[in-house]
């Protein structure tokens, strides 16, 4: 109960209830940067198509270990959408969001200076282990903040991102 008042419910209190909007605002900010995740998704995605030519020459690869090297993130990715789920609820979502933030930061710096081809695909399954894991954790993140009443055009801020990221990638 609030000192001085009747009510047992905060909200109920027109002194300390928050202004009419400002929820839906935060809802939405925070939804913005939580699809951040699923724009990464999509580019990363998307990047590989264009980076090939250079890998392959690089590396010297053979046309099997071209198609290798692109399917090495899909790899990390079935790893991570598989395995994510137990840490999901162990650590909780926000955190495994900042957890997955580093994976995709460390995995994407490795693999730009990656000197073997062994390394390269080292890192390219790690980042798609955090692709993967992110597409499984921002749409439940997203359905969890959202109010009811907005649930399904917040949860559709990560499709678009996804789309948007794989566009990106191309440009």
């Amino acid at each position: 109960m609030i000192p001085g008042s009747d009510s047992h419910n905060p909200s109920d209190n027109p002194a300390i209830a928050p202004p009419p909007g400002t929820r839906n605002a935060s809802i939405y900010l925070v939804a913005g940067i939580a699809a951040l995740g699923g724009l990464l998704v999509g580019y990363n995605t998307g990047v590989i198509a264009g980076a090939v030519l250079f890998i392959q020459k690089d590396f010297h690869l053979n046309p099997t270990q071209e198609e290798i090297a692109v399917s090495a993130g899909l790899m990390g990715a079935i790893i991570g959408a598989l395995c994510v789920g137990p840490m999901n609820e162990a650590l909780g979502r926000k955190r495994m969001l900042k957890i997955l933030a580093v994976i995709f930061i460390a995995g994407s710096l490795a693999t730009a200076v990656a000197p073997t081809y062994g390394f390269f695909l080292s890192c390219r399954i790690i980042v798609g282990f955090g692709f993967g894991a992110t597409g499984s954790v921002v749409p439940v993140y997203l359905s969890v903040v959202a109010p009811a009443n907005l649930r399904g055009r917040i949860v559709t801020f990560n499709q678009i991102a996804i789309n948007f990221g794989i566009a990106l990638s191309r440009s």
